[in-house]
């Protein structure tokens, strides 16, 4: 009797303790292998993906955001920077830049931006150039320091602004980046505290007093100013 009571507690121990050390292979706490987590996890990143979420991303190397430097050609420079200065009132060059160096497409435009237009010389550049050139085909603007231009800069011009055709002013004196921008004129040959800059239709000139004088008594002047349609009262605009 005492050996069928031992036999029969050792099979009771035997049996709770493989039940412990056993997983459930069925029922509600079967174990689950970490496959199906995987699975799970997967199933949620599609869920969210069909509601039209955005998973969380980890924020790239902010190497991969810097562009590559894309110099601007001297012969758009000048164009470059009165389309910045004309953009917004709130636009300014770095203090940091240094104006010996060609104006870069980011700086002008923005990195991406400036990161679409591709490699230098590249077909994405020209027809930013271009588009560039054709902002101004229509304009006349002056570079001046101080206050106002000089009468000179604009004799022979300001009678000729039919048709809701205005002289654009540029002035530097109130500019915090008057220093970068004045270094960036004076690399292109440009000295405002000499003589204002003329621009017709995207070609500039150093508008002394000489030169304007020149000018205007060679009808050359007025001949600029009608190829673009600012024309004086009695005259026809060229067709």
């Amino acid at each position: 009797m005492i050996f069928f009571a031992v036999a029969l507690f050792t099979c009771v121990a035997v049996l709770v303790l493989t039940d412990k050390r056993a997983p459930a292979t069925s029922g509600p706490h079967a174990y689950a292998p970490p496959q199906a987590t995987q699975a799970r996890v997967m199933r949620k990143q599609l869920s969210f993906e069909k509601k039209g979420k955005q998973a969380p991303l980890v924020a790239p190397n902010p190497r991969t955001l810097r562009p590559n430097p894309h110099p601007l050609p001297v012969s758009h420079e000048l164009l470059a920077l009165t389309w910045f200065v004309q953009e917004s009132a709130y636009n300014k060059l770095p203090s940091n830049l240094d104006p010996a160096f060609p104006l870069d497409a980011a700086t002008i435009i923005g990195p991406v931006a400036a990161r679409k237009l591709g490699n230098t010389d590249s077909e994405g550049e020209a027809t930013w150039l271009s588009s560039l050139k054709e902002e101004f085909d229509n304009d006349v603007i002056v570079w001046f320091a101080g206050s106002a231009p000089p009468y000179y800069a604009l004799e022979g011009i300001q009678n000729r602004h039919g048709h809701g055709k205005r002289v654009k002013m540029v002035s530097t004196s109130n500019r915090p980046d008057a220093h970068v921008v004045r270094g960036i004129l004076s690399r292109l040959g440009y000295d405002l505290d000499r003589a204002p800059v003329l621009i017709i239709a995207g070609e500039a000139l150093e508008a002394s007093a000489e030169r304007m004088a020149e000018l205007r008594e060679s009808g050359e002047l007025g001949e600029k100013l009608a190829a673009i349609g600012w024309v004086g009262a009695g005259v026809p605009p060229k067709q």
